[in-house]
């Protein structure tokens, strides 16, 4: 039993280390990577062109936007089509985060498994 609780417990902080910091997508050099953002937003936004770009956001960049989107003339005057911030880590992509869906997944039944 106690082999079987030092698993659960090991297991648990595996799971709760990886998410310790506040990240958010960043694709500057042409690839999306993952970094650590200290303002605690991210940011996205589309140009008049169509690419998007993910970061994270600058220091009050969004605290008046907040979570949510904008597209208007404050956001056409800095070239954008439409900008985006949000407070919660990896936030700022379009994709599905499916490998954490499946890390959750996976990682319940393996404590269920466990406690049995």
């Amino acid at each position: 039993m106690t082999s079987r609780l030092f698993c659960f417990i090991a297991l648990i902080a595996t799971m709760f280390t990886g998410s310790m910091a506040f990240q958010c997508y960043t694709n500057a050099g042409g690839s999306t990577t993952k970094a650590d953002c200290s303002t605690n937003w991210c940011l996205k936004g589309t140009t008049a062109s169509g690419d998007v770009g993910y970061t994270c956001a600058p220091e009050g960049s969004c605290s008046i936007l907040g979570n949510g989107c904008q597209d208007g003339q404050a956001v056409l005057s800095q070239g954008l089509k439409s900008m985006c911030c949000c407070n919660s880590t990896l936030c700022n992509s379009a994709t599905l985060h499916t490998q954490h869906i499946w890390l959750g997944v996976i990682s319940f039944i393996v404590s269920v498994m466990l406690l049995a």
